[in-house]
């Protein structure tokens, strides 16, 4: 899994630490603390969703985020299902 995560930050550093294109799509709104993860993979698989889930676990604090250029629609689902915010550059 190629990423950076951000554990437990404010939605204002969440906005400054996103690569612009991504911040700009942030939710106005997010429970806070929120852990992000950032994919630096093209497209985000559901195994690499998987895998991210399965490594935060349960310790991400109010909000999990995952943003990315693009996910696949079976990994968009899978995070949903686990309530995470999906940002995806390709919207």
């Amino acid at each position: 899994m190629k990423a950076t995560i951000y554990k437990k930050v404010s939605r204002e550093k969440l906005a400054r630490v996103l690569p612009e294109n991504l911040a700009e799509l942030l939710p106005r709104i997010i429970p806070e603390p929120a852990t992000a993860i950032v994919f630096r993979d093209k497209v985000v698989s559901s195994r690499i969703a998987r895998k991210a889930i399965e490594h935060i676990g349960t310790d991400f604090g109010s909000s999990l985020v995952f943003a990315a250029h693009d996910f696949a629609p079976d990994a968009t689902e899978l995070a949903s299902a686990h309530g995470v915010v999906v940002i995806a550059a390709n919207g």
